[in-house]
């Protein structure tokens, strides 16, 4: 039988899965240590044993790296995530974005191996590159593949209520006409960069 744990109070940080309170963006760009567009090319999940004796899993994401927005430029890196599958195991950690390979995104780093989820705010830390069927057209989406349309929606829950279906089809292909394109949010996080936020929430 598939075991599965969904760990919520491991630790003090991980109790925040379930509560993050939304970063603006300029504390998105300020809080991070690198803030890439990548490609995940490589998942390893192994299991490993926690500072206080609990067997937990870790998975390892290897970002193929095309882009460096902030800090240290690399061609590889390696981002550990708490949780995971390997075998009949599963440990789930609520609200921590799952990176898979194939897919393009713009991450915002920090605390790599020191944190349960090296993604500034969770999933919030997390954009997709995505692509409109009807046109060909690169654009971003949020953790939750809602169009991004401003940088300003960032500070906006991922888990808000979604419209009826009919609604949802006809808002959608709106909002992805008027997504932000990934040079439109280069140019944002740029200009953060050039206004030297500080840091609000250090981790």
């Amino acid at each position: 039988m598939r075991l599965v744990l969904f760990l919520c109070l491991l630790a003090a940080g991980a109790a925040r899965a379930t509560s993050v309170v939304p970063p603006r963006f300029d504390e998105l760009v300020a809080e991070a240590e690198l803030i890439v567009r990548a490609t995940p090319i490589a998942r390893e999940t192994r299991r490993e044993t926690a500072p206080d004796g609990t067997a937990i899993l870790r998975t390892y994401v290897t970002l193929a790296v095309e882009r460096t927005l902030k800090g240290p430029a690399a061609d590889r890196l390696t981002l550990a995530f708490l949780g995971g599958e390997l075998g009949d195991e599963a440990m789930t950690v609520r609200g921590v974005p799952r990176l898979e390979p194939g897919a393009t995104d713009y991450v915002f780093i920090a605390g790599n191996g020191r944190v349960f989820c090296p993604l500034v705010g969770l999933g919030h830390g997390r954009f997709r590159v995505l692509r409109d069927g009807a046109n060909g057209r690169e654009y971003l989406a949020r953790e939750n593949h809602e169009p991004l349309t401003d940088p300003g929606e960032v500070g906006l829950p991922l888990d808000a209520v979604t419209p009826a279906l009919p609604l949802l089809a006809a808002r959608a292909g709106e909002r992805r006409a008027r997504a932000l394109s990934p040079t439109a949010f280069e140019a944002a996080v740029s200009a953060e960069l050039q206004r030297g936020a500080v840091p609000v929430h250090p981790r």
